[in-house]
């Protein structure tokens, strides 16, 4: 796949870098049709200069997560519940204006820990101080993955030689017992440049829900009434560390090598309680069940990469790239069950899981710009994916006596995928106007195996995805884009897994071996207008999706309490709205305010009754932020979020809205800091969820438990250093600094 390469055209490599340079200067972020004053540039020169906090691209928007107060203290999910059009559940559920089907990537590749139920904790379990930036695609070209409809955000680590070396350390501690370490260093030796670091983190989390729940007779109306009170905490430590090279062989050749490990232990207990009513709203039935659940998670990754430059043009660039990436998530949780109504012994059972995921990947790049401002870019990517996943449930049993294993809810399910791709982009620049096409195509060859029930199927699919971009550059100020893709979404090993999930005593689920590809197509329209220290973009989207992954609910076979969820292609759904941002940078204010106003609606059938089923709500968020900096030393913060409605496969969630403030405090500036961040001051990021269908209607109300509280020292070592000359140099080399950058 392209995306290493493509996200590695962000920054524009020198014609011949001194071998001595601590860092590198970046191209200009010009016009369409500036190449030549681009090219007037000296690339000699070192630039310290502080990134823009937004950089709206041809073909994604970049947000420099180091400036974000929540970096010195949060984790990968507070970081990017920051970020424009992208929201982060409690239990670390992704959405890109509001679909969940976004891809996670790390440095521009998909990574095993970013797959299947372990995304959520892994992203809550991710410093954001190993962060260097976010990269949000909503409508990536073909040079990415077929496999994008959501969209994609990419985690850039603080990596490389296009981070200044330095020796850093951080601590942070807050209520709960919070707490988080970590130390950076880098260093050039020759034409070697080193950075690694070690990061342990420790974070603590309380839910709690109220759920009432209607079991609907389709045919006599006759409905059945239960209800379900819930309270878990967690703890989560999670210690990585991560070593990236880069070597210079050449000054047209870059071996660049990245190493990077984690392990990942969590624990905690859960309570919840069930009630079951008559039809005169008496108890009848309920009972308590008391859980304690735990288990680690190991993470290992590597790649080695070769970058080879023209002599001539540094744009004409080959890159080749090999990674391998493994995850080994385990869950373990011992329940017992006392029951109230009527009186009986107390019953026990465990579950067990644990999954392997491998995933490696061989992939290269090749650019070539020619005359009259047309350029080529071709690539081919070679992904394998390995993912055995294991599940256990024992028999309820009395105390003291032998477990044994459940044969209902105890299976192993194997998948093996390999995903065969090339794709070719042609550009072309007249004057004002850019236009790139491209073209992906894509091979699948899977093979499930569900190896308890003793069922293979293999699937071999061929997918062709088209891509357009069209740019027009107004003046220096204003620019216009307009793209087009169309993409698949493929169904995960979960959604695949025919066996059934243990969730609860009222909850199951399972897969659907035979769900298609979800087919997506995307129109966006952008307006982008900078100057100086302002900065506006809106951006007009419509995205249709067929063959849609839908959830549906019914109550197993000879048990009327036993809710089973799967998935099939039903229907189509359309995402509709507006995308905007306003930002803007003083000497002692920065401020923005941005998000989404948008529109889905839905058509499916209703998994019983086969009636027709159309739903529509808003689907709309805003954030607000102010940091205000009086002096040198002294910065206030304030962040805002508001998020809407969002429209479920089977229902909806309501919206939310919270607050977070912040103070940062520059004892030697540039050299000692302290960071105090205090989040979710409204104590209002719960929520009410519903189901309706014809059988099911319910309602789940999620308990906020309050602000939460951190505070972070961070010390650097060497000399402090005041960014304000290099920023001035920098302009005074480029003119106006720009935070738009019309170049694909």
């Amino acid at each position: 796949m392209a995306a290493g390469s493509t996200l590695a055209q962000t920054q524009n490599q020198p014609t011949k870098k001194p071998q001595n340079a601590t860092a590198k200067a970046d191209a200009p972020t010009s016009g369409a049709g500036d190449s030549a004053a681009a090219a007037e540039v000296p690339t000699t020169v070192t630039v310290r200069a502080q990134k823009p906090a937004i950089q709206h691209k041809a073909d994604r928007d970049v947000y420099d997560v180091t400036q974000d107060p929540d970096a010195a203290t949060g984790s990968a999910a507070d970081v990017m519940n920051n970020i424009p059009a992208v929201t982060v559940d409690q239990d670390g559920s992704v959405a890109l204006r509001g679909d969940t089907n976004v891809q996670i990537y790390i440095n521009g590749k998909p990574s095993s820990q970013m797959q299947g139920d372990d995304r959520g904790p892994a992203l809550q379990s991710l410093s954001a101080d190993d962060i260097d930036s976010v990269e949000v695609m909503t409508n990536p070209s073909a040079a990415f993955g077929a496999d994008t409809g959501g969209g994609i955000i990419n985690i850039v680590l603080k990596k490389g030689k296009h981070i200044k070396p330095n020796t850093s350390f951080n601590i942070a501690m807050g209520d709960a017992g919070r707490y988080q370490f970590g130390f950076r260093s880098g260093t050039n030796i020759g034409r070697l440049t080193l950075n690694g670091g070690v990061n342990l983190r420790s974070d603590a989390r309380k839910n709690g829900s109220h759920s009432d729940r209607q079991r609907i007779d389709p045919d006599t109306g006759d409905v059945r009434a239960s209800s379900q009170d819930s309270q878990s905490r967690n703890r989560t430590q999670n210690i990585s560390a991560n070593l990236h090279a880069d070597y210079d062989a050449t000054d047209y050749d870059t071996v660049s090598a990245e190493l990077h490990v984690s392990r990942r232990t969590q624990e905690g207990y859960s309570a919840n309680e069930y009630r079951y009513f008559d039809d005169a709203g008496a108890v009848s039935s309920a009972y308590a069940q008391l859980g304690d659940q735990r288990g680690p998670s190991d993470h290992a990754s590597a790649s080695l990469s070769w970058d080879h430059r023209g002599r001539d043009n540094p744009d004409n660039d080959f890159k080749l790239e090999i990674k391998h990436s493994e995850s080994t998530p385990e869950h373990e949780s011992d329940y017992r069950q006392i029951y109230h109504q009527p009186l009986k012994p107390d019953a026990f059972y465990a579950t067990r899981s644990r999954t392997r995921n491998v995933n490696d990947d061989f992939s290269g790049d090749w650019k070539r710009v020619f005359g009259g401002g047309q350029q080529v870019q071709a690539g081919w990517d070679v992904q394998h994916t390995q993912s055995d996943a294991w599940n256990y449930r024992s028999m309820n049993h009395a105390e003291g006596e032998a477990e044994v294993a459940n044969p209902n809810y105890t299976n192993q399910f194997n998948v093996d995928q390999t995903i065969s791709a090339g794709y070719v982009t042609w550009q072309k620049t007249l004057g004002k106007f850019s236009a790139q096409v491209g073209l992906r195509g894509e091979k699948l060859d899977e093979t499930l195996d569900q190896v308890t029930s003793g069922i293979e199927a293999h699937v071999d699919q061929v997918s062709w995805n088209p891509s357009l971009f069209l740019l027009y550059t107004i003046n220096d100020k204003d620019g216009l884009r307009a793209s087009y893709g169309h993409k698949i979404v493929r169904p995960g090993a979960n959604l695949l897994n025919p066996f059934l999930r243990y969730g609860d005593a009222q909850n199951v689920s399972s897969g659907n071996p035979y769900l298609l590809p979800e087919q997506v197509e995307t129109w966006e329209l952008e307006y982008d207008h900078t100057t100086r220290p302002f900065n506006a973009s809106a951006t007009l989207f419509y995205k249709t999706v067929t063959d849609n992954f839908s959830r549906a609910s019914d109550y197993l076979p000879g048990s009327s309490d036993v809710l089973l969820t799967t998935n099939i292609n039903d229907g189509s759904r359309k995402n509709v709205g507006l995308q905007y941002s306003l930002n803007g940078q003083g000497d002692v204010l920065r401020y923005g305010l941005n998000g989404v106003l948008g529109w889905s609606s839905q058509d499916s059938t209703d998994y019983v009754t086969h009636a027709p089923v159309h739903r529509e709500s808003g689907n709309s968020s805003a954030r607000l932020y102010a940091r205000w900096s009086p002096d040198k030393k002294n910065t206030l913060g304030l962040f805002v979020r508001w998020r809407g409605r969002q429209l479920l496969s089977q229902g909806y969630r309501d919206g939310s809205t919270s607050l977070n403030l912040s103070y940062q405090y520059q004892i030697v500036p540039n050299k000692v800091q302290v960071t105090m961040n205090a989040r979710d001051i409204l104590a209002s990021e719960g929520g009410r969820s519903v189901t309706q269908t014809s059988t099911v209607y319910n309602v789940v109300d999620r308990y906020d438990y309050g602000a939460t509280f951190m505070l972070a020292l961070r010390y650097t070592f060497g000399a402090p250093r005041d960014p304000q000359p290099d920023q001035d140099r920098r302009r005074d080399n480029q003119g106006p600094m720009r935070q738009r950058s019309d170049s694909f």
